[in-house]
């Protein structure tokens, strides 16, 4: 493991797993579709995997120092549907610099 420049606190290979269940209020049944009622959209994914990097970071800056994402990657494989758990790691994959590299693999599960 390798310490952020002028972060020792950010180490790569640091991670943090969350898990949460995906409810009704979640899903997309807010655009008039039944075939949508239970699926759940990937901005609910996303907002999971934002927390969890969250988690991750939010004690291991210094006073003063925020996180900032700069842009991100998803690729939904599987329909997630309401009553499941998602289970989102963040892994830090690398640390240069001012940047950190996150990995956010993730799994659906029935509760």
């Amino acid at each position: 493991m390798v310490a952020m420049e002028g972060f020792p606190g950010i180490i790569a290979g640091a991670e943090k797993t969350i898990q949460r269940r995906l409810e009704k209020v979640n899903t997309g049944d807010k655009f008039d579709c039944e075939e949508l009622e239970k699926v759940i959209p990937i901005s609910t994914l996303t907002c999971c995997m934002v927390e969890a990097v969250l988690e991750l970071v939010k004690n291991l800056l210094p006073d003063g120092y925020i996180s900032i994402g700069s842009s991100f990657h998803s690729h939904y494989i599987h329909p997630t549907v309401a009553g499941m758990v998602a289970t989102i790691t963040a892994k830090l994959i690398s640390a240069e610099g001012k940047k950190c590299i996150l990995k956010y693999p993730s799994m659906m599960r029935w509760a």
